[in-house]
């Protein structure tokens, strides 16, 4: 956990600290310039246990309780990793016309994949003995800056994102695609993989790829009076399309092929040898431009507040990433003035179900809320996904 927490400080403040919009009711009615910073690392998997992950940051050899279940080779498997990191400032007066600014680092990979393609990969092909089926092979990486502008009135808030595209890859198996073993020494493969690489361009303020969206959020009342409230909040960020201009490559090549070891000659030729394997798979330099939808979320919720307790429902998803949509409940209480603890489950992500925990201080014109994605993997065999986040907000007027 040590190991998690210094990671997480280093990349919050040396790629950016993080900013949400979002809006504290206790300041609602005030003419605000709030400054609003959100951080968060995470990662998971719907089969790995964290344990896996620990051994690439602390070293040590992958060990079968390592590397969880073998089973069900033909179960489509997720995995992958955020750092959502962004810092910002709004000013709003009540009935009138305000503005946000915020600047964000989204750097997040997912990938997913058949378990028998991970058994393939860290257990051998020995106990495989019929085909893997590649269809719904697919992984993203990615590192955007993106700055957020917009305007506030009441209770919408509407903006554009502009963002620049460090690095962009993308990847995706075709229909039928498949790798069989007729015996341990004879691989046959099939295979038509579309891969698209878009690299950093440095010491440039503009990149070679670049991207534009909406942002919208909006919350809305369903029953308010002095002792409850029932609503609801709809939020969209950076809905947009990616433009791909400089510098990017594709590989589409049908590299199917069967392989059952090198012969003498092939092998007195290696040179040779490597060139025809070269040519197979090398990608092919794309000079036209491309257009792809941006990577969105979506957000929608649900929230009734009871005097001291507040519960929660609804929906996250993030588009064009490996993602499996989540849905979560959740509840908050207020213990005193300064302190709200909660918690809520979640199931989707780049996993499947979650336990958080949350601990909220108000100090003053300043509220720190620091959130425990997945409390059970604090036990890393117990676990699949382990992360943090870090909101704060500071009223500056």
């Amino acid at each position: 956990m040590k190991k998690w927490f210094i990671i997480w400080i280093i990349f919050t403040f040396k790629s950016s600290l993080a900013l949400n919009i979002v809006t504290d009711d206790s300041l609602k009615n005030k003419a605000l310039k709030v400054i609003f910073l959100e951080s968060q690392i995470n990662i998971g998997s719907n089969h790995l246990p964290i344990s896996f992950y620990s051994k690439f940051i602390n070293g040590g050899e992958i060990v079968k309780k390592d590397k969880g279940s073998l089973e069900n080779r033909n179960q489509i498997n997720t995995s992958g990793f955020e750092f959502d990191n962004s810092y910002g400032i709004k000013f709003n007066r009540k009935d009138k016309m305000g503005w946000y600014v915020k600047y964000q680092h989204l750097s997040t990979g997912g990938a997913k994949y058949p378990q028998g393609l991970y058994n393939l990969i860290f257990d051998g092909n020995q106990s495989i003995s019929e085909s893997i089926d590649l269809t719904q092979t697919a992984f993203h990486f990615r590192k955007h800056q993106i700055i957020h502008f917009g305007f506030l009135k009441n209770k919408l808030s509407l903006g554009l994102a502009l963002g620049n595209i460090l690095n962009e890859y993308q990847g995706s198996l075709g229909d039928g695609d498949y790798i069989s073993f007729q015996n341990p020494y004879i691989w046959e493969v099939s295979s038509n993989p579309n891969i698209f690489l878009l690299n950093n361009r440095t010491n440039r303020l503009f990149k070679n790829g670049n991207s534009i969206g909406l942002d919208f959020k909006y919350k809305g009342d369903i029953l308010k009076n002095n002792s409850s409230y029932f609503g609801y909040i709809f939020e969209i960020q950076n809905l947009g399309i990616m433009y791909f201009h400089d510098e990017f490559s594709q590989l589409n090549n049908d590299t199917s092929f069967t392989y059952s070891g090198l012969s003498i000659e092939e092998i007195i030729n290696f040179e040779t040898t490597l060139d025809n394997l070269n040519n197979t798979i090398s990608p092919n330099y794309n000079l036209e431009n491309i257009l792809q939808m941006s990577p969105f979320t979506l957000k929608g919720e649900l929230n009734l507040q009871l005097e001291k307790t507040k519960l929660s429902a609804g929906i996250f998803h993030r588009f064009n990433s490996n993602y499996i949509p989540k849905t979560f409940v959740g509840i908050d209480k207020q213990v005193n003035n300064k302190i709200n603890i909660g918690t809520n489950i979640s199931y989707g992500g780049y996993n499947q179900l979650q336990l958080i925990g949350k601990l909220k201080i108000n100090i003053k014109k300043s509220q720190f809320q620091l959130s425990l994605l997945n409390v059970p993997a604090l036990i890393p065999s117990l676990g699949k996904s382990l992360g943090l986040n870090l909101q704060i907000q500071w009223q500056i007027n």
